[in-house]
């Protein structure tokens, strides 16, 4: 599927639905979920006791099912033979996606005789596909004047995601409701103080951040995606009670870890070829990780509590990932036996409520991904696992068998692919099933023509996290291959958002985004369905990852403009921004290129960040706290010019979600978690949840280019299945070269519960309004002036002003 000319065809089939689509009434069944009063006739709000077609129930659920029909210039609700509503294009205020729940919600606006907005949300079989017709019919509508021809207003009509999925741009930080692991209110957070000691023990010890791309994190996902366990270096163990060793294991040592499958427990202690120690998850009753690395303290590790009384306790030589491994299989066993996680875990959670387009509700049932592995036509390879069926019990379509793999003469000579037989490998077919969530045939832009070509995707569930891989075909994933053949590795918890419509002009139909912090990944699916299914499984993939934190750093080469620390070398690209998990080291990078670190910024630290435009250049202002109560009036304004200001502030943006969703579960079993949630909301003190601090985040007019990677030429990688390439920016909003900067904005609560849910703003082409502060409530204010430093910084390529002489 898809060569260099699929993409032309799809764009010249694009334009031509366009001007057609018009002509033509298109009907969705629907589930009617929620309406204002006014939107729905009182005396149709009954219609119990109707039944519905089975078909219609089957792909909708249950509910109150109606029939959207989509017309040249309105779309109207149907039930039966009576209509329920009709609403004009013209009047529509937003359109909210909701795609993991494939929902729709219609806002129209208020008028001078009715003020409040009115508003009905439905449910569909595909909702992809209804935005993707929605968008044809206003690119229609307005391409033929049909608003102004009816005598109506011109259609302004912007575009809402829910959860993860975002528009063409980048979602605003903090504004969206992520997915809540935890039983607990969504916003509740320990002490400043405390927040910032944790991150502080984390970044001085087992946390200290890997080198960029250089993730002990992946290398374990990847060991248990091809061995089927996670293996830790054991040092040294004691069990409690007895003395303890002398010394180290004069063997190599390791400990085992997975879900049990098999032949293979869940637990398994090895010391050279002698298996010392096996065991089940039930026969785990307990663990307790001691971790005290910042400490100075080297005899690091986990004890297991056995059924049979014995505790033994390993000391490993990375212990941040050793208790993220055992916590993982423990949820995940408790999980299966009905029980609640451990507290304050960050891994192997599942999602316990999302915010939908009616507000936060308990989770839906984790959505089924396919287990069965077909070839390139579509013929069935492997049978996967049924459901809950045993893996013994399922059928094997092509396990004892051989067959030939095709390939093109080009590939053969240019990538060294050669016609090849494959054989199901039995080992990594015991645990297969128990490691993938979905797998499929995706479209992938690359080789040396740069043409989309089909690539075997798989997404997988470990103890690190979830990881998307995909391969050159399906014979050389690790079921058919014993040899690591991974083209890519996409480490879902990486994500920032993730986009239903690529914004990639020339890939295919069915296209999608998913944009992390480091690039860009656009893959397309082969139909409407398929690409539903993927986006489903993925999403849901990054909510349970919502606490699950990289290992690694990303390093930005800065040039101070402004320093009041006195410690960085000024006009210079000699300071690099090291962002990791636990915040931002701000180093010196000597001539020797080694980074000595000056100082370190907790997220607790920022107080509010903001980029700067001057003459086409960019720059990242940043306020941060200097005393160790927070108070605003003691703060450091910091501006460093960087060309990669756009990806430095996502970077952070995203790390401080992520803390803040690591802190929110650290709150579990605490005495005041507890007092909180029993107490009225209305009594709560805020003070006590540490919401107070504070942000300052990117409006619509500080971003620089829809390319939130700012990836340049000369960073592109040499691979020849990459297809990023570098795109210039637009010019910078004629606001921004104006003033020289954007405005600064107020401080915000990082979580601030709502009592009703307002999705994240994202506006999309070419219909859309752009945001403006009088649009959008969630738009900073201006700060007062007493907490502002510096309102106008210097320019980024002249040296700040000098102060004003002293009075006489």
């Amino acid at each position: 599927m898809g060569v260099g000319g699929s993409t032309a065809s799809a764009a010249s089939e694009e334009k031509i639905a366009v001007q057609n689509i018009g002509h033509f009434d298109h009907r969705y069944d629907a589930v009617l979920v929620a309406s204002s009063e006014d939107m729905v006739a009182a005396e149709a709000l009954g219609g119990s006791g109707r039944s519905y077609p089975a078909d219609v129930v089957a792909k909708l659920g249950e509910g109150r099912i109606v029939v959207m029909m989509m017309r040249f210039d309105k779309v109207e609700l149907v039930e039966g033979e009576a209509s329920l509503c009709v609403i004009a294009y013209s009047n529509l205020k937003t359109l909210e996606w909701d795609h993991a729940m494939s929902g729709v919600k219609l806002v129209v606006s208020g008028t001078k005789d009715r003020p409040r907005e009115s508003y009905v949300v439905l449910r569909v079989a595909n909702s992809l596909e209804l935005e993707s017709e929605a968008k044809l019919r206003l690119r229609g509508l307005a391409q033929a004047g049909g608003a102004q021809r009816g005598g109506g207003p011109a259609i302004n009509l912007q575009f809402n995601y829910v959860g993860v999925f975002a528009g063409p741009t980048k979602p605003k930080p903090f504004q969206r409701k992520r997915a809540n692991l935890s039983q607990h209110e969504q916003g509740k957070l320990p002490q400043l103080a405390t927040m910032r000691d944790l991150a502080l023990a984390r970044h001085t010890g087992s946390g200290a951040p890997t080198r960029s791309n250089d993730s002990r994190r992946q290398r374990l996902a990847l060991h248990e995606i091809h061995k089927g366990v996670t293996s830790l270096t054991v040092v040294s163990t004691q069990e409690r009670g007895k003395p303890a060793a002398s010394a180290m294991l004069a063997v190599e040592s390791r400990l085992e870890l997975c879900r049990g499958y098999a032949d293979v427990p869940g637990v398994r202690y090895v010391e050279g070829h002698r298996v010392v120690l096996e065991a089940s998850w039930d026969e785990v009753v307990g663990y307790e990780v001691l971790d005290r690395a910042h400490q100075g303290e080297h005899a690091n590790g986990v004890e297991l509590h056995l059924a049979d009384g014995r505790s033994i306790f390993f000391v490993v030589l990375d212990v941040l990932h050793a208790g993220h491994a055992v916590e993982h299989f423990w949820n995940r066993h408790a999980l299966a036996k009905n029980r609640e996680p451990m507290p304050k875990s960050t891994h192997g959670r599942v999602v316990v409520k999302v915010t939908t387009l009616e507000g936060e509700v308990a989770a839906p049932p984790r959505p089924r991904g396919d287990l069965d592995v077909v070839d390139e036509s579509g013929v069935l390879v492997r049978a996967g696992a049924d459901g809950d069926r045993p893996l013994s019990t399922r059928s094997l379509a092509s396990s004892a068998s051989s067959a030939k793999r095709k390939s093109t003469l080009v590939g053969s000579y240019v990538k060294g692919k050669k016609p090849s037989d494959w054989r199901l490998n039995p080992r990594v077919d015991k645990f297969w099933d128990h490691v993938v969530k979905h797998q499929g045939w995706l479209l992938k832009k690359g080789g040396v023509a740069k043409t989309w070509i089909k690539r075997y995707a798989v997404l997988y569930s470990t103890a690190m996290g979830h990881f998307l891989c995909y391969y050159a075909d399906f014979a050389k994933s690790p079921l058919f291959h014993a040899e690591e053949r991974e083209r890519r590795v996409i480490d879902l918890s990486k994500t920032t958002f993730v986009r239903p419509r690529s914004n990639n002009k020339e890939a295919p139909a069915n296209s999608f985004d998913i944009c992390t912090i480091e690039r860009e990944w656009t893959l397309s699916a082969e139909s409407k369905a398929s690409m539903q299914q993927w986006l489903r499984v993925i999403t849901r993939a990054i909510d349970e990852d919502v606490a699950v934190v990289p290992d690694d750093e990303l390093v930005f080469l800065v040039k101070p403009r402004v320093d009041p620390s006195m410690q960085l070398v000024k006009n210079e690209y000699s300071t690099a921004l090291k962002v990791s998990a636990s915040g931002v080291a701000v180093c010196h990078v000597s001539a020797s290129d080694e980074y000595q670190e000056r100082f370190f910024w907790c997220y607790t630290d920022f107080f509010k960040w903001s980029i700067l435009h001057h003459q086409g250049k960019t720059g990242l202002q940043v306020s941060v706290f200097t005393s160790a109560d927070f108070d605003v009036k003691d703060r450091h304004e910091f501006l460093f010019r960087t060309r990669d200001a756009v990806k430095l502030a996502t970077a952070i943006e995203f790390y401080i979600e992520k803390f803040m969703a690591a802190m929110h579960l650290y709150l579990e079993g605490t005495t005041a978690a507890l007092a909180n949630d029993a107490a009225p909301r209305a009594a709560r003190d805020p003070a006590d949840s540490g919401l107070n601090m504070a942000t300052h985040e990117m409006g619509q007019d500080a971003i620089v280019t829809d390319d939130l990677l700012g990836t340049d030429p000369g960073d592109a990688l040499d691979d020849d299945d990459d297809d990023n390439s570098a795109k210039p920016a637009p010019p910078a909003p004629a606001a921004a070269e104006k003033n020289g900067h954007n405005n600064i904005g107020s401080i915000l609560d990082l979580f601030t519960v709502e009592e009703t849910a307002q999705p994240a703003t994202a506006p999309d082409d070419p219909f859309a309004n752009s945001l403006h502060a009088t649009d959008d409530p969630f738009a900073p204010q201006p700060l007062d002036p007493v907490f502002v430093k510096d309102p106008v910084p210097p320019p980024l390529d002249e040296p700040p002003p000098p102060p004003p002489p002293p009075p006489q």
